[in-house]
C-alpha cells in the first residue's frame, strides 16, 4: 500500500484512513464483449475522533449477459495490518449501495425459485455476504444493499452483484441519489461504507469510513463536491 500523506496524531485516524485505502483497483479495463470497466476516484472520510480525508483510486466493471443479465463487480484491495503503532484488527459491517428502477428490476432473492439477484464469488472475508432490497436513507430511492460482516487484514474481494432485469439497458449505478447521499462524509447514506476497528497499546479504537465518487477531496466532512464518473452510467 503506499504511504499515508501525513502521520496522524490520533492513532485511530491511521487505522481509518489506512483501512479507508479501499477499492484500490486490483483489475484491468475488460477486452471481454458485453463488458464495461469504470475507473473513477472515490473520496473518503474517516470519521470521529480521526476525521481524516482521503482520496483513493476506484472501479467497477459491469458485465452485460444478453439479454437482460448483468454483473457487477467492484474493484478488490489490500487490506493493510497496521502502522505507525497501531494494529488494525478488522472492517466490520462493509456495505454498497446499488441504485436501481423499480420498473426494470423487483428483486426476488435466492433461494425463492426465479431468483433475479444473487451474489456470487467475493474472498478475504468472514461470515455470510448478503444482498437485501432496501430504500435509500434521505430520497427514499430503491436500492439494492450488499453487506458484508467482517473483512480482516489481506487481500479482499467483494462478492460480484448478479441482477436480471427486464431492461436491455443498464440502469442501475452507484447511489448518490440524492444530495445528501452525495455529502462528502455522510456516513448512512453514502454508496461505500465501513467501520474499522483497532488497537494501539492495548487500547481498542473504532471509527467510520464512507466515500463518494468524486476528483475532489475536501478537507472536512459536509461539503458536496462535484461527482465522477463513478456517479454516471457504468455500462453503455
Amino acid at each position: 500500500m503506499h504511504a499515508l500523506k501525513r502521520k496522524i496524531p490520533v492513532v485511530l485516524c491511521t487505522i481509518a484512513a489506512s483501512a479507508g485505502l479501499i477499492l484500490g483497483s486490483t483489475s484491468m479495463a475488460s477486452a471481454t464483449a458485453g463488458s464495461t470497466y469504470t475507473p473513477f476516484n472515490s473520496a473518503c472520510w474517516a470519521g470521529s475522533p480521526g476525521n481524516v480525508a482521503q482520496s483513493q483510486a476506484s472501479g467497477v466493471t459491469v458485465t452485460h449477459t444478453l439479454p437482460n443479465t448483468y454483473a457487477i463487480s467492484i474493484d478488490g484491495q489490500t487490506i493493510p495490518t497496521g502502522g505507525f503503532g497501531y494494529t488494525l484488527t478488522n472492517l466490520t459491517n462493509l456495505q454498497y449501495d446499488i441504485q436501481y428502477n423499480p420498473a426494470t428490476l423487483t428483486p426476488i432473492f435466492a433461494p425463492t425459485a426465479g431468483a433475479n439477484v444473487t451474489l456470487s464469488g467475493g474472498s478475504g472475508y468472514t461470515g455470510t455476504a448478503t444482498v437485501a432490497a432496501t430504500t435509500s436513507t434521505n430520497s427514499g430511492t430503491p436500492i439494492l444493499r450488499v453487506t458484508i460482516p467482517t473483512v480482516a487484514p489481506g487481500t479482499f474481494v467483494p462478492p460480484t452483484l448478479n441482477v436480471t432485469t427486464t431492461s436491455s439497458t443498464f440502469d442501475l449505478k452507484l447511489n448518490t441519489s440524492s444530495l445528501r447521499e452525495a455529502e462528502f462524509g455522510y456516513y448512512p447514506g453514502n454508496y461505500y461504507r465501513f467501520t474499522s476497528n483497532g488497537k494501539s497499546f492495548g487500547i481498542s479504537y473504532s471509527a467510520n469510513t464512507s466515500c463518494i465518487p468524486s476528483n475532489t477531496l475536501p478537507s472536512s466532512a459536509g461539503s458536496y463536491p462535484t461527482l465522477n464518473a463513478g456517479a454516471g452510467t457504468l455500462h453503455p
